[in-house]
């Protein structure tokens, strides 16, 4: 029998956009409708046991397979250079001092049945975070599932637990008696209202689930902060002790400046004040060796050199998709492949070409062009039908899987064409019967 990656418990059928609105309502923290697009399916599917099963254990191979990569790049300087990482971070991407490297971090995967193979890891500012840790649980009880994600927002309540936990014991002599002062960074929500609602959900897990008298928590408008050489302080001078920035990327952080001082390179003091434990950021700067496609592009060349034992070999060949930093090995075997900037995301300047290097599609953004590109083996996403403004359609559709201190975690579907780019569409999973 062939697995499918995702099912339907029964063939697709339309929904009305009044069913939809009236379910949706009630949840008006949650972003179902961004720029027009009915972001939020009001549908389900469900996921196998065996392809569940198999996502964690891709998962967990890889989370430790990537890891490894970057303790073997984090001390390298002239690599990081080598590969194109930005040369104003490298100097700080020892800065590491999580235990478990992250707060969160996402795969994605292309899944086929009991096949899983990695597109790429967003280790700096995952999103999908409230789909996956909150919308999901409550779609699939409101459609009398069992979510394949269920209570998984307690691993977050303790990967920011030990977050804390390391700013207050040591990263730096917490002061006896006081609070710490966290801050959730986030531009306003007029201006997006994506990134508002998520941090403002993160925000929430915390406020409600970590019960410490001496936490001072809140969101922090990017441009209601002020920084000197001491610190980072919010609109009411507070300094803050904690900054989690899970949706604000380094390479612009670094080319942040002040708005009354151009020539003031605001977001180099700020990882300044990180370097000298004045400030705790959350993810660190060590976020951006994984972010970098180029990793899997080192990776697969240490395996084709036969730097891995036989067991880890045929798991890389297993979960990992040949990727490369020139096209050449794809246009000498006639394979059809995709070339992806190192930093890019959201399906921004994504290209797809066949065997012979002609240009099939491209994605509609074209942030990051000016990054190294990587050439990956191109692999079909697999479809699946839903329902999207009183129509059935169909969908190709990837796998996100989280990891959340550590260890697998929640795992979410995004649906689009042969790109995903940012017009995805969120579908909620349930458990197999």
């Amino acid at each position: 029998m062939v697995l499918m990656g995702v099912k339907r418990y029964e063939p697709a059928s339309p929904v009305s956009l009044r069913e939809r609105e009236a379910f949706y309502k009630n949840y008006p923290e949650f972003f179902y409708d961004i720029d027009g697009l009915d972001y939020g399916l009001y549908d389900i599917a469900y996921v196998p046991k065996e392809t569940e099963a198999a996502i964690r254990r891709a998962t967990d191979f890889l989370w430790s397979l990537f890891l490894e990569a970057k303790e073997q790049l984090k001390h390298r300087p002239d690599w990081l250079e080598k590969l194109g990482y930005p040369k104003e971070l490298i100097p700080y991407v020892t800065i590491d001092p999580l235990p478990s490297h992250t707060l969160m971090s996402r795969f994605d995967f292309v899944v086929n049945g009991t096949r899983v193979k990695m597109l790429e890891l967003n280790n700096d500012t995952p999103f999908l975070v409230p789909e996956a840790f909150l919308m999901n649980d409550v779609l699939a009880a409101h459609f009398g599932k069992e979510s394949v994600n269920y209570d998984t927002k307690y691993d977050l309540v303790l990967s920011f637990q030990q977050a804390i936990h390391t700013a207050r014991h040591d990263y730096f002599l917490a002061r006896h008696g006081e609070p710490l002062h966290v801050r959730f960074l986030t531009f306003p929500y007029d201006e997006d209202p994506e990134e508002f609602q998520t941090m403002h959900f993160l925000k929430d897990v915390v406020e409600m689930n970590v019960h410490d008298p001496l936490l001072d928590i809140d969101l922090l408008h990017i441009d209601e902060m002020t920084i000197d050489e001491d610190g980072l302080y919010d609109e009411k001078g507070e300094r803050i002790d904690v900054l989690f920035r899970s949706a604000y990327p380094l390479e612009m952080l670094i080319d942040d400046v002040s708005s009354d001082d151009p020539t003031r390179r605001i977001g180099l003091e700020l990882l300044e004040l990180v370097r000298n434990k004045k400030l705790f950021l959350v993810h660190p700067p060590s976020a951006i060796i994984l972010q970098s496609k180029i990793v899997m592009a080192y990776i697969w060349e240490r395996m084709e050199r036969g730097a891995y034992d036989e067991k880890t070999t045929e798991q890389i060949q297993k979960h990992l998709l040949p990727t490369y930093v020139s096209a050449e090995p794809f246009i000498e075997r006639n394979e059809p492949f995709v070339r992806k900037s190192i930093l890019g995301r959201e399906g921004s300047n994504v290209a797809r070409f066949d065997g012979r290097g002609n240009c099939l599609e491209q994605s509609d953004g074209w942030h990051y062009a000016d990054f190294f590109s990587i050439y990956q083996a191109y692999e079909p996403l697999p479809t699946i039908d839903v329902s999207i403004r009183e129509r059935v359609r169909t969908k190709r559709y990837l796998i996100g899987s989280f990891v959340v201190g550590g260890h697998p975690s929640a795992i979410a579907c995004r649906l689009g064409g042969t790109i995903t780019e940012w017009d995805a569409y969120f579908l909620p999973l349930a458990k197999e019967r």
